[in-house]
């Protein structure tokens, strides 16, 4: 297939994390497709996965994650054609929820790039009614959004299940494609009044659950890119990838 190259914005601190991340991504042979600002006197963000055999929680820093700005990046961003821009941990980052990140968004998607978003609700501190007001805003806007049931369900608090949730999101948004994350129940997606159901990929045992949701959102958006009008196949790839980071 076609090769996809992925570049990565991001603010770090100018602290001995950030050394070690910007090293990281030089070995890697990653550093050439990272535009990094170091964020000064800043620790670099850090988040610490406590996981147990039902549940897991999560301790984060937000440090160098909270002077992420659309200002910061614009430049950067619209002096090439992107084809897509995917926004990960959304609600971590919440100098994104303002009306430059939207112009920005809008500006990207008229130069006909394809944006998706992955909110990654935080459940502690801020304005959320803010938040959550900025996030329906940017649901008109994106092309993807990529949310777990339980982000769903706070976006539409009314609703008396994930999937009147999800009918809720898409008759808002009819424009855009809601594909939700339903962990060991495998995925649905739904764009105005089509579905689509993907099975979970089989798992002999579940060894760690961190990090699959953005495997899945990969797997999604890789396929999806490719070929827009096969959801089904980007919903089944997108699946096979949450169970192989598991």
């Amino acid at each position: 297939g076609k090769h996809l190259e992925v570049s990565l914005f991001a603010t770090i601190g100018d602290d001995e994390l950030g050394r070690w991340f910007r090293t990281a991504l030089f070995a890697e042979g990653n550093l050439a497709h990272a535009h990094l600002v170091v964020c000064e006197h800043t620790p670099t963000s850090l988040c610490a996965v406590l996981s147990g055999a039902a549940d897991r929680a999560m301790a984060t820093c937000y440090s160098s994650v909270s002077q992420m700005r659309a200002r910061i990046f614009a430049e950067m961003l619209s002096a090439t054609k992107w084809h897509a821009l995917h926004l990960g941990g959304y609600c971590s980052c919440p100098g994104l929820h303002t009306p430059a990140t939207l112009a920005l968004c809008k500006q990207l998607r008229a130069r006909g790039t394809a944006i998706s978003l992955d909110p990654q609700y935080i459940n502690s501190g801020g304005d959320s009614a803010a938040r959550d007001a900025h996030m329906l805003a940017m649901l008109d806007i994106v092309h993807v959004f990529l949310p777990n049931e339980l982000e769903a369900r706070q976006l539409v608090p009314s609703a008396g299940s994930v999937h009147v949730a999800l009918d809720e999101l898409a008759a808002r948004h009819a424009s855009t494609l809601i594909v939700m994350k339903r962990g060991a129940k495998g995925a649905i997606a739904a764009l105005g009044d089509r579905r689509w159901v993907a099975a979970p990929a089989p798992v002999d045992a579940v060894a760690d659950p961190t990090g699959a949701g953005d495997a899945f959102n990969a797997g999604f958006l890789e396929r999806y890119l490719a070929n827009p009008g096969d959801i089904a196949d980007a919903l089944r790839r997108a699946c096979a990838a949450g169970a192989l980071c598991v």
